[in-house]
């Protein structure tokens, strides 16, 4: 898109143990990587030893090396039209999350609830409990900040590693970013319509390992194949099932039609 429309894209910088992984694409990207080891991985899990915890430090790390516009991203995303526009909606009193998950007060998943049930339960909580009505909970697949929002970031990470131990729940570091956005009157919009996030397609995972190995080693080609394969038919498709009654889900099974990853190798 970017070379269609003669503009420069933003560069692009890969953190990841396999950095070899990467080489091919450099020359089609202004793609860049930076080696973490285990060990480093493992130090940024810290006391707590939060897989999550990990994207705190990175983040940080990043905001102290560059200037300007950051926007990290989950692995289980990629983008769907340029980006140039959501990164100049990052302001010094607006940042970016994936999408909005819903208010707490009404929570329309059990994975809010789950929150809403902790928060009314606990005392001593390591921060300024908000009304939970003003409360939204945002996906931090995606996150847009720069260098002015560093000592928030800071703050996402202490207030982690305090709520974490109390309520071990996977998106304790998405919490805190929302907590700690909302509590400094931070407007947050989102970065959904041009980021996909498939974090509700795991088994992703088996269809890029069957990729890989099948593909031809070739990156125009990989670029060709894979955009007959994106995650977002995928993803809607097992949503399609997964909606069903659960006789209509027993009938598919039956039928050999339950829903599974590999129909679509």
């Amino acid at each position: 898109a970017y070379q269609n429309k003669n503009l420069q894209a933003p560069t692009i910088w890969v953190y990841t143990d396999a950095p070899e992984a990467f080489e091919a694409f450099k020359t089609h990207l202004p793609l860049h990587t930076k080696t973490i080891t285990a060990q480093q991985i493992h130090a940024w899990k810290g006391s707590i030893q939060f897989v999550h915890r990990v994207k705190i430090e990175i983040i940080l790390q990043a905001l102290q090396r560059w200037e300007g516009a950051v926007l990290y991203c989950d692995t289980d995303t990629y983008p769907l039209r340029p980006v140039d526009d959501l990164l100049d909606q990052i302001k010094n009193d607006q940042v970016l999350m994936h999408v909005d998950e819903g208010n707490l007060a009404q929570p329309q998943s059990k994975h809010l609830h789950k929150w809403k049930q902790f928060l009314k339960s606990t005392q001593n909580l390591p921060f300024t409990l908000p009304p939970l009505e003003t409360f939204h909970m945002w996906n931090a697949g995606v996150i847009g900040i720069s260098k002015t929002h560093l000592p928030l970031v800071q703050q996402v990470l202490h207030l982690t590693d305090a709520l974490y131990p109390m309520f071990p729940k996977h998106t304790a570091e998405q919490f805190s970013f929302c907590q700690v956005f909302q509590e400094k009157g931070l407007r947050i919009l989102p970065a959904a319509a041009h980021i996909f996030h498939y974090w509700d397609l795991k088994e992703f995972r088996v269809f890029l390992d069957h990729f890989f190995k099948t593909a031809p080693q070739d990156v125009t080609q990989w670029i060709t194949w894979s955009n007959q394969w994106l995650p977002e038919k995928l993803a809607a498709d097992k949503q399609s099932f997964k909606k069903q009654s659960a006789i209509g889900k027993m009938w598919r099974r039956l039928q050999g039609k339950e829903w599974r990853i590999e129909q679509y190798l």
